[in-house]
């Protein structure tokens, strides 16, 4: 084995590494000491509305960093129209996931999408909470607009319909998303549908209600006229009975759960700084205060039961092949799972430990930086330590 480490050593130096230039970035941060700054690196917004006013008609990104967002400027977001990505899920440091956090402080929505958005305006890695939009669409307003929420946690919202996110005459998408002890007035204590079209999938939507204990429209997702929502790899409270349709098409397709999410840390009594919407698990979970892998007693079941055709390849080892259900399925943070398919040399996913996985172990040589699949002991720093672990691993095979 030391000769096979000495082999990858000194082979990994003569490799030539490449970085990625990224433009048509703006940067906000809510602790900048410049209001409104102008969204570089150096200088970012202190204002999330500011960064989405900055960005061109179509293809920047509004990258947030990690803080509490409120107060003019950070609620009612609107897009005005415009194809942009706005992201707390930061590419070059996969804690961020879930740590942006938005809240209006029951004073207005986090999102008003009603400019004819569509697919290609992106909501990703943000946590909304505290929001009333005092109608419907209590954290998240989509009207005549059809964009892609993906990875986003929303809770504690309320509104008189779809205390969660309200929907009409939209087209959207909805993945990944944990939509939780949201409430309305009237119908859907979490999602609300009218008039619409909605695609809901590898979502946990858990324990949100209606205010009116007679009123049985949909607790969790209610459609109403001339609707079609399809959910697919969800795990949703009470299943079918926690939904409704009123001159709608509700299409429960395969993969749909209904257990305990038993997510790290949710207790209503608790204030939502308390909140973990991470997944329980026995094999490994993510702990953002220790910025270390925890055990637990317990395994959710949500873990490894999102759509197989979903992307899982940002989920560290063991992971089980397939995406998470729920805000962290798909990214470094994703709940580790209970089986040992793959390998956790296996960095390019193909089923064999070889030469590219060498390299890409190679290119993050000495980088210290925590939930990098190369840093195959998870201790943040990318060493020899782990290139011994690569060589016991050398030339496996997916049998």
């Amino acid at each position: 084995m030391m000769k096979t480490a000495k082999l990858l050593f000194f082979v990994f130096v003569i490799l030539i590494t490449t970085s990625v230039t990224y433009t048509g970035i703006h940067y906000v941060d809510a602790n900048s000491p410049n209001d409104p700054g102008n969204g570089t690196v150096s200088d970012p917004f202190r204002r999330i509305q500011h960064g989405i006013d900055a960005a061109a008609p179509s293809g920047d990104i509004v990258q947030i960093r990690p803080g509490l967002y409120s107060g003019p400027g950070n609620r009612d977001l609107n897009p005005g129209g415009k194809a942009v990505i706005i992201r707390g899920i930061d590419p070059d440091d996969p804690t961020t996931v879930g740590t942006v956090i938005i809240d209006p402080n029951f004073n207005g929505s986090g999102f008003e999408i009603i400019s004819g958005e569509t697919s290609d305006c992106i909501i990703e890695g943000l946590t909304i909470r505290n929001a009333d939009s005092g109608y419907w669409g209590g954290a998240v307003i989509c009207e005549s607009a059809s964009p892609t929420i993906r990875n986003c946690i929303i809770v504690n919202s309320k509104g008189r319909y779809g205390g969660g996110i309200g929907y009409y005459q939209s087209d959207a998408l909805l993945l990944n998303c944990t939509i939780v002890n949201n409430h309305c007035d009237f119908s859907g204590g979490g999602i609300f549908i009218d008039n619409s079209n909605v695609t809901i999938r590898n979502c946990i939507i858990w324990q949100n209600r209606l205010d009116d204990p007679e009123n049985s429209n949909g607790p969790q997702i209610a459609l109403e006229y001339h609707s079609n929502a399809s959910v697919s790899y969800c795990n949703t409270e009470d299943g079918l009975l926690g939904t409704s349709a009123i001159e709608s098409t509700l299409s429960w397709l395969q993969g749909n759960i209904d257990n305990e999410p038993k997510f790290a840390s949710f207790d209503t009594d608790a204030e939502p700084d308390t909140w973990d919407f991470r997944l329980q698990s026995q094999f490994g979970r993510w702990d953002n205060n220790t910025t270390q892998w925890i055990t637990e007693a317990d395994t959710s079941q949500c873990i490894d039961a999102g759509d197989p055709n979903s992307n899982w390849t940002e989920e560290l080892w063991p992971h089980g092949g397939k995406i998470n259900i729920g805000a962290y399925g798909g990214t470094p943070q994703a709940s580790m799972s209970a089986s040992q398919l793959g390998n956790i040399a296996d960095l390019d996913h193909n089923d064999t430990v070889s030469t590219s996985d060498f390299a890409i172990l190679a290119e993050s040589w000495l980088t210290q930086r925590l939930l990098l699949p190369q840093d195959l002991d998870r201790n943040g720093w990318i060493n020899l330590a782990d290139l011994a672990l690569f060589a016991k691993n050398w030339l496996w095979r997916q049998q």
